[in-house]
């Protein structure tokens, strides 16, 4: 698996500068934090990765393959999935199912079949379910299979939509905010979860405001500010940047 690099990125909204010159690398198998004070940027560069917006400079590649220019569900199929600070879950459609959404990205029959209902067509469906079940089981929520998304916790909301973006079997997961509304023993759940999704190849970048969240599970921290990378490195050499402070501070 290859990284997903960042050269140069820029993106501006009219005369005002969003981010600018960002050149980055994530690595797969590896939890990367993209953090920074409000409006720095983050989201925007997310929002780049997956195709929601397109940057006004710079290029983005995955496996020397462009990104950039490609429209979401092109992005999706090249293997980016990402969550989104705001759940955005079906609410009224059981979890199961909410998750079953995620395996569209695998879909093989065609439309004709599916239109006609034939056997292969409920064979992929029932293949699908079965692997949402097996997603629950790992996470620990198989209890809540057939309850409206919209009757469980936020929390347990967060990590459906994380259990949807991973039906795509993704190479790079992009997390917004994962653990925001969270609990703490929800957090150490879904941080123990980050790590075995990280073990098993998959590459984590994770935006997030909690700092002692982000200090305990990145390996590799990056730091925006006014869409301008200031501090990269481990946590404990960005936690004592002073550029880094002066952003959280100011000053």
């Amino acid at each position: 698996m290859d990284s997903l690099r960042l050269d140069r990125l820029g993106k501006h909204f009219g005369g005002i500068e969003a981010v600018a010159e960002l050149s980055l690398a994530f690595a797969p198998g590896r939890i990367s934090g993209l953090i920074g004070p409000n409006g720095a940027g983050k989201t925007t560069v997310v929002n780049m990765i997956t195709g929601l917006i397109q940057p006004s400079a710079g290029r983005i590649t995955l496996a020397e393959r462009r990104v950039d220019g490609a429209l979401p569900h092109e992005i999706a199929r090249m293997g980016i999935a990402r969550t989104f600070q705001n759940v955005r879950l079906l609410k009224e459609a059981t979890v199961l199912d909410n998750i079953v959404v995620g395996f569209h990205r695998h879909e093989h029959t065609s439309l004709l079949a599916c239109s006609l209902g034939l056997p292969p067509v409920w064979r992929e469906r029932r293949d699908f379910r079965a692997q949402a079940h097996n997603l629950l089981t790992r996470f620990g929520l198989v209890e809540f299979a057939a309850r409206p998304a919209g009757t469980i916790s936020f929390g347990h909301q967060r990590l459906v939509e994380v259990m949807r973006a991973l039906a795509m079997s993704p190479d790079f997961l992009l997390l917004d905010e994962p653990a925001a509304g969270m609990n703490d023993v929800e957090s150490r759940n879904l941080g123990a979860i980050i790590r075995d999704l990280a073990a098993d190849g998959v590459g984590i970048v994770l935006i997030e405001h909690n700092m002692r969240f982000v200090m305990e599970i990145c390996e590799a921290i990056h730091v925006l500010d006014s869409g301008r990378l200031i501090a990269s490195g481990t946590a404990e050499t960005v936690r004592r940047d002073p550029a880094v402070i002066r952003a959280y501070l100011g000053g």
